[in-house]
């Protein structure tokens, strides 16, 4: 525990070194708020990530993530499905650790892990965090958001600025109408230049 609050940590990863890591800022009833890093070999920098995912009600009173389960990840308007197979392994101290091996259409080769001591939110915030990886991983996502992105980087380093990558994922969770977890929400590039 942090400061006498739940943790959770979450790290996914790909086999071509692609590297998402986060940690909760905030762990709510009805909230999860989760800020890290991305690493990206086609990035010149780690890309700055924040999370904030609100709780459906079905959430909130008490429905949960299954460890094999189906998920959607809407942003924008792209979609992308996956699952998972995930595997809890006891840890010292009253922490567990979730072993979360991932399949989407797209990607065979992703796993997750996150570390938590009895947060209720473990399955939102390993959801999330997995939707999150495979969206930035998604072809289109690459050509058309990234592509402006870059020439503000680009900008910004010929006016000897210094540039830095942020993500912003917003969105809810909740049960669609399949019964399975969907994730709802809208995804933000931005470069800022200091």
């Amino acid at each position: 525990m942090r400061g006498g609050e739940q943790t959770l940590d979450v790290v996914v990863r790909g086999k071509d070194g692609l590297s998402l890591n986060l940690s909760a800022a905030r762990l709510a009833e009805d909230r999860l708020s989760l800020v890290g890093v991305l690493i990206d070999r086609e990035v010149p920098l780690p890309v700055n990530v924040t999370i904030e995912a609100a709780f459906a009600p079905e959430f909130v009173e008490g429905a949960h993530v299954r460890r094999t389960s189906e998920w959607l990840f809407a942003a924008n308007e792209t979609e992308i499905s996956f699952g998972w197979e995930v595997e809890t392994h006891e840890l010292p101290d009253g922490f567990a650790l979730q072993d979360a091996r991932v399949w989407s259409d797209q990607q065979k080769d992703v796993r997750a892990f996150a570390i938590e001591d009895l947060a209720a939110t473990i399955g939102i915030g390993l959801g999330v965090a997995v939707g999150g990886f495979l969206y930035w991983r998604h072809e289109k996502v690459r050509v058309e958001e990234r592509k402006h992105a870059e020439e503000i980087w680009q900008r910004c380093l010929e006016a000897g600025g210094k540039p830095s990558w942020h993500a912003a994922i917003e969105g809810e969770a909740s049960l669609g109408s399949n019964g399975l977890p969907k994730f709802t929400s809208r995804v933000n590039f931005d470069v800022d230049c200091n």
